[in-house]
């Protein structure tokens, strides 16, 4: 079992998938499960265990693959001029969140998933947690209604 799946991604873009984006994305959600795995020294069939998957580490997950969706080539700019014409790529590096490897703040909040923190932070609250649980027809907790 992987960290996410296609309707965390429909749900967190809200709006449905095409069925080429639901098969992109459920081969890139592999990917990035094995790089988040990677990230914190452990393995997938770790990740497999771990179930439900952390909402930190689910919500990680979708971002790196909606990334990869929307930008699939990678590009941080891309111009075209016509006089003596030119054109220009620029791709973004990884430790720019470019492609889907994780920036390092990204591994730093994976491990602290996994591994927890010393401060006194029980849970991360979001949106996208919410519409999860929400889509889960999971009631929200009293802390989380408050």
């Amino acid at each position: 079992m992987a960290l996410a799946t296609s309707e965390d991604v429909e749900t967190r873009l809200q709006r449905d998938l095409t069925d080429d984006e639901v098969s992109l994305s459920e081969q890139v959600i592999e990917t990035v499960t094995g790089l988040i795995a990677d990230a914190v020294d452990q393995t997938v069939a770790w990740v497999e265990a771990r179930e439900p998957a952390s909402p930190v580490l689910r919500a990680l997950c979708v971002e790196r693959v909606i990334t990869a969706i929307s930008n699939p080539a990678n590009l941080s700019s891309d111009s075209e001029t016509l006089g003596t014409h030119t054109y220009s790529q620029t791709h973004r590096r990884p430790s720019e969140g470019g492609g889907l490897e994780l920036t390092d703040a990204e591994e730093r909040m994976a491990s602290r998933a996994v591994y927890g923190t010393t401060s006194a932070v029980g849970s991360v609250d979001s949106p996208f947690n919410r519409l999860i649980n929400l889509r889960e027809g999971r009631e929200p907790d009293e802390d989380e209604a408050s």
